[in-house]
């Protein structure tokens, strides 16, 4: 036995399938890109900005660590408190590398929170916590924000300034 510890992962409890814990966070997340909306910039940096706070908050939301099912913020506070542990090297010890078996993350509801046993209308499987998210992310905004540039005139101003080939 490796002594792996099994994945902690909190049961949804709306019939949609997102806990309490999504829904504040896409709350949080829908508010603060209300605020880039209404703010007075331009187009582009609130396209730019809302579309990578809403990502962020869709991340946060629903992104789980692949290995242990772990959230966003209890992943990096587990990073956080690894950081800050005293380390001190043992004499005559040597490093043993322990390949646990991979662990499978699977949040599938087969029952209400009230104990019906009726299934939820939706179900959401958790986004793995990867630097590809996260680049993903930052892409989409990254092409939301030059969609909105071409879409706001930025082809014919940079027209302008070009000769054209042919």
């Amino acid at each position: 036995m490796n002594n792996v510890v099994p994945p902690v992962i909190e049961q949804p409890k709306t019939v949609i399938g997102i806990g309490g814990r999504e829904m504040v966070v896409l709350g949080v997340a829908v508010f603060l890109v209300l605020l880039i909306v209404i703010t007075p910039a331009p187009m582009l940096v609130k396209v730019g900005f809302g579309v990578l706070v809403g990502g962020l908050g869709v991340v946060l939301a629903f992104g789980r660590d692949h290995e242990s099912g772990k959230t966003a913020e209890a992943y990096l506070l587990k990073i956080l408190h690894f950081r800050k542990r005293s380390r001190f090297h043992q004499r005559g010890a040597s490093v043993e590398v322990v390949n646990p078996a991979p662990v499978s993350v699977d949040t599938e509801i087969c029952s209400s929170p009230s104990g019906e046993g009726s299934k939820p209308l939706l179900t959401i499987r958790p986004l793995p916590l990867s630097g590809g998210l996260f680049f993903g992310v930052f892409s989409l905004a990254f092409l939301a924000t030059l969609l909105a540039w071409l879409w706001l005139g930025g082809y014919q101003e940079m027209s302008l300034y070009v000769k054209p080939l042919f």
